[in-house]
């Protein structure tokens, strides 16, 4: 049993038991087949291409094989906005091991938004959107090569909503006429089409090189509840990079649209949700 962490569900057995039903089901993982048959060990094996798993197999709750109750203590954590390194004095996990968790949440809310599987390799890892992003020198391919995600933000009185731009990336939107500013490592754009902004990670040496784009004018996301919001939310965390900004990006969503609603059993059930396989 964890101590002094968060609101206990009672026993190690009780977490198992509330994640495994939200696992619900016997249908196989890899091929779909709903008729899984339980073995004497209480796994399950499907009839039809013989993949043997258990309730948390290929989901994100058995990315990084934590414990349920572990999972439980770090779902509070992380909705109540705690460090990752804090999360891990207070479990006595390293750091490493709860920052992959927090990832793993964030790419949860991701998936299950519809269009995540875009940032999911065949292993349900986040794809390499970037290359060469740590050597910044002038022989960079910049955004000839880079392929970071570009959303669409639209806000109205149902929320806001973050759409993927499968086929545009960061060298296609500085190559239109569009205002442009900065926001920490992102950049966004003047209103497009239906959506107050486009919105993309950039590295710094490209927001350096297409400095010239950017302005000091107010656009239309500048006077957006969801900026606000999402102001308050990335000043506890570091430098956005083009692999995981899209997941930040979804989890200030998320939290924006669910503001006065609780969190915890919408992010259990995400956790509990099926890793879609890549659709290139």
């Amino acid at each position: 049993m964890l101590q002094n962490a968060v609101p206990p569900l009672h026993t190690t057995q009780a977490a198992s038991d509330y994640f495994s039903t939200l696992c619900r089901g016997t249908g196989c993982p890899r091929c779909g087949r709903e008729d899984a048959y339980v073995l004497k060990s209480g796994r399950l094996r499907c009839p039809q291409c013989g993949y043997t798993f258990h309730r948390f197999s290929r989901r994100f709750i058995n990315r990084g094989s934590l414990p349920p109750e572990y999972w439980h203590a770090i779902l509070h954590y992380f909705i109540g906005g705690l460090p990752p390194h804090e999360a891990a004095s207070r479990l006595a996990l390293t750091y490493a091991t709860v920052f992959k968790a927090y990832a793993t949440i964030r790419l949860a809310i991701a998936a299950t938004s519809g269009d995540g599987h875009a940032l999911l390799d065949g292993k349900g890892e986040p794809v390499r959107f970037c290359p060469e992003i740590e050597n910044e020198d002038e022989d960079r391919p910049l955004c000839l090569t880079c392929a970071s995600p570009v959303m669409g933000i639209r806000e109205n009185e149902r929320g806001v909503r973050l759409s993927l731009f499968n086929k545009l990336n960061a060298q296609g939107v500085f190559a239109m006429p569009l205002r442009l500013k900065t926001w920490r490592s992102l950049v966004y754009t003047e209103t497009f089409q239906e959506f107050d902004a486009l919105i993309f990670c950039c590295c710094r040496t490209a927001r350096t090189l297409f400095q010239a784009k950017f302005t000091r004018d107010p656009l239309r996301l500048d006077a957006t509840d969801f900026m606000a919001f999402a102001e308050a939310w990335f000043s506890q965390y570091h430098c956005l990079s083009p692999e995981n900004s899209f997941a930040y990006l979804k989890e200030i969503e998320f939290r924006f649209n669910h503001r006065d609603t609780p969190l915890y059993p919408l992010l259990a059930e995400a956790l509990c949700s099926l890793v879609p396989k890549r659709i290139d």
